[in-house]
C-alpha cells in the first residue's frame, strides 16, 4: 500500500526581535504619555470609576503634569479645609485640607515631614502593587503604589479612598474619594 505524502503547513513568518521591541516601545510610550482627557461629572461616579480607576487617573495626571495632576488629586479628595491641619492623627497627609494645587505643591516640595512627598512634584514613574485592599463592606479601599522621581529610588505610597455620596449637579451619587496619602521608603 502506498504511503501518503505528509504535507506540512507553511511556517508562520516570525517577526524579528527588533520589530517586536519597536512595537512594545511604541505601545508603552503611547500608553504612558498619552494625554488624559478631562472627565465630566457623569464619568466620575462609582458606577463609572472604581478605586483602581481613580488612582490610575490621578497618578497618570501627576506624572504628565504635576500642577494639573495635583488639581486632579484635589478634585478626587475629600474636602477637609476645616480640619486643624493637613496631617491626621496617624501621620497621613490629607490632600483635601489644601485650598489650591499651589498650596499642596508647596507643602509637598518643602517635605517638612521628611518622608519623601517631594517625589510627587517630579514624578517620573509609578506602579500599582496589586489591586486595592477593600474593607468596610467594600466602602473603603487602600492602594499601595511604588513611585519614583528621576534619579531616585522607589518609594512606597499608600492611597486611602472611601466610597462617599457626592453632589454631581443636582444629583447625589456615590464616588470614590481620596481621604489620605502616606509615603514611606528611602
Amino acid at each position: 500500500m502506498p504511503r501518503a505524502a505528509v504535507q506540512r503547513a507553511p511556517s508562520p513568518r516570525l517577526t524579528s526581535d527588533d520589530d517586536l521591541m519597536a512595537s512594545l516601545r511604541s505601545r508603552l510610550q503611547t500608553d504612558h504619555k498619552s494625554v488624559l482627557r478631562p472627565l465630566g461629572p457623569d464619568e466620575v461616579g462609582a458606577d463609572q470609576m472604581g478605586p483602581a480607576d481613580v488612582i490610575d487617573y490621578v497618578m497618570r495626571s501627576i506624572a504628565q503634569d504635576p500642577e494639573a495632576g495635583l488639581r486632579v488629586l484635589l478634585g478626587f479628595a475629600v474636602s477637609d479645609q476645616d480640619s486643624s491641619g493637613c496631617i491626621d492623627s496617624l501621620g497621613q497627609l490629607q490632600p483635601g485640607s489644601f485650598g489650591s494645587p499651589a498650596e499642596l505643591r508647596e507643602f509637598l516640595a518643602a517635605d517638612a515631614t521628611g518622608v519623601g512627598y517631594e517625589t510627587l512634584t517630579a514624578l517620573e514613574e509609578w506602579k500599582a502593587m496589586g489591586p486595592p485592599d477593600m474593607s468596610n463592606l467594600s466602602r473603603s479601599a487602600a492602594q499601595k503604589l511604588l513611585v519614583r522621581r528621576d534619579g531616585a529610588n522607589w518609594r512606597d505610597l499608600f492611597v486611602n479612598l472611601v466610597l462617599a455620596p457626592a453632589a454631581v449637579g443636582e444629583a447625589t451619587v456615590p464616588r470614590w474619594l481620596v481621604t489620605t496619602i502616606y509615603m514611606s521608603g528611602n
